[in-house]
């Protein structure tokens, strides 16, 4: 039943609710972001990241190129570390 309820809250999460809105609430981070999505992915699409990217100010957004969908983020360990390289070397 845990299981259930939590993946229940992370399907209805909602990052602009009681914030005027997702580009309202996102356009307020102060914090270097990296954002990575997978070309593959069809659980988080890749538009949605790229979206997500744009609405974030400074935010580096990097494409993990694979045919490994989703999973992607756990197989292409080299293509994650050159992002999460990128985000520190930019501080």
């Amino acid at each position: 039943m845990t299981y259930v309820r939590l993946t229940q809250q992370m399907d209805s999460h909602d990052v602009g609710r009681g914030r005027g809105g997702a580009d309202r609430a996102l356009s307020t981070v102060q914090c270097k972001v990296l954002v990575m999505g997978i070309d593959s992915d069809l659980l988080y699409p890749l538009i949605e990241q790229q979206e997500l990217a744009a609405m974030i100010p400074g935010s580096i957004m990097k494409v993990i190129h694979t045919h490994n969908g989703h999973d992607g983020f756990l197989l292409e360990q080299d293509q994650v570390s050159e992002g999460i390289k990128a985000l520190l070397c930019s501080l």
